[in-house]
């Protein structure tokens, strides 16, 4: 979204401060949802979270083109709106998907992969439809068209949430669960074969049913934190520190280098096909290393996800001495090794973020795997907050590079 070029702003820089507004409250909301979502149903989490970001999601390229200092701003804002609903939807999903066998969140890490392809296809898609070059006005119109087509996509994933709610394999791993309420149906062969519970299980469940709990206190939910963070046995520590990194360099460091072979080109839009090709790039690679991570044979002990991940702070040198074009030319300033630092940075995103979701929940009780879930999409979100602060903080450096001066 942040690199559709569709702000052209002198002296505004969405690139780096969008990011912030969206992550600003996603970690919050996720908190929310730990301690408070058990009130309500994952129906109305994910579906009402869903319906609501794809309004948003209409209103954004709207408020955009107002232009100026009020178009910014007020794009500003309801990013912070859209925030919140990410952040009660994304943990909501990953709590369901922690409490089926870990292939499910494997899916759900490789599919956001997936959704990043398919964005920057439409997104390429809309500039070869609406070219620049013969109407100005087409760079409002393309991206109005990318964003509606993403409402609607939104709309329909809400819609299958009622689905799954009906789904027998579904509801027998997620009936023990605060806010899931499925609809009656009779599941006591399949409860009666599988359960290991003492106590006694209705063999209905019904949307009217109380939920076992109306939300934890604060103080038992930091318990249970400790108690997880050390079961887990930093693979949690490991994936907020994964997408820090990643949000600290990617999309903002990035942007300020350039690849020769798209400038040679000499395309009415180059800077916005550059960003394309480099928000492309990354997914691309990303989502290789997701399919990798749930790969059974590609697998790695926890101990060596934990030093990859610590690994992954080389990446800020590689791409600061690629934006300052420093010497050797022939190897920080050449597309080839652009390209390779891409790959292994998105790459090594991608894997072991993927080997630390499906990691997580296994490292503990049976019981505790849909709330580890819950962790997984809060930690993500904290990672992605803590380093779109600090890449703001690098603005004053980006400033000093070759392409900021020459701009």
């Amino acid at each position: 979204m942040i690199k559709l070029n569709i702000f052209q702003l002198p002296g505004y820089s969405p690139q780096t401060i969008y990011p912030f507004a969206v992550n600003a409250l996603l970690v919050g909301s996720q908190i929310w949802n730990i301690v408070y979502g058990g009130k309500y149903s994952f129906t109305l989490r994910i579906a009402g979270t869903f319906f609501a970001m794809g309004i948003i999601l209409v209103l954004i390229p709207l408020l955009a083109h107002i232009g100026g200092a009020a178009g910014f701003w007020l794009t500003f804002l309801i990013l912070f709106a859209f925030g919140i609903f990410a952040g009660i939807g994304q943990s909501a999903v990953f709590m369901l998907a922690g409490a089926l066998p870990f292939e499910f969140i494997g899916a759900v890490m490789l599919g956001q992969g997936i959704a990043g392809i398919s964005a920057n296809i439409l997104r390429a898609l809309t500039y070869i439809i609406f070219p620049v070059a013969k109407n100005e006005n087409n760079l409002f119109i393309g991206a109005f068209v990318y964003f509606l087509i993403g409402a609607v996509y939104m709309f329909i994933c809400g819609a299958l949430q009622f689905v799954l709610k009906k789904n027998e394999y579904a509801v027998f791993h997620l009936w023990q669960n605060p806010g899931f309420k499925p609809k009656w149906q009779d599941l006591s062969p399949l409860i009666a074969s599988k359960s290991s519970e003492s106590s006694p299980i209705s063999p209905r469940l019904s949307r009217k049913a109380k939920p076992p709990t109306t939300g934890e206190t604060i103080k038992s939910v930091i318990g249970t934190l400790k108690e997880n963070l050390r079961d887990t046995q930093g693979l949690i520590y490991s994936i907020t520190f994964i997408f820090l990194i990643t949000l600290l360099l990617f999309p903002g460091t990035t942007a300020d280098t350039y690849f020769k072979w798209i400038n040679n080109m000499h395309l009415a839009n180059s800077e916005g096909w550059y960003q394309l090709a480099c928000v492309f790039l990354f997914n691309i690679f990303d989502t290789v290393g997701r399919y990798c991570g749930g790969k059974p044979a590609l697998d790695l002990s926890i101990r060596k996800v934990n030093w990859g991940t610590i690994s992954r702070v080389l990446f800020i040198a590689t791409f600061l001495l690629t934006d300052f074009e420093c010497a050797p030319q022939w190897l920080w300033n050449t597309d080839w090794f652009k390209i390779l630092n891409l790959f292994l940075f998105a790459f090594t995103n991608g894997y072991l973020s993927t080997l630390c979701a499906i990691k997580s929940p296994g490292t503990v009780k049976e019981s505790r795997r849909a709330i580890v879930g819950g962790y997984i999409g809060m930690f993500i979100s904290l990672g992605c907050l803590l380093g779109s602060l600090l890449q703001t903080g690098m603005g004053p450096i980006l400033a000093l590079t070759p392409k900021q001066k020459n701009s």
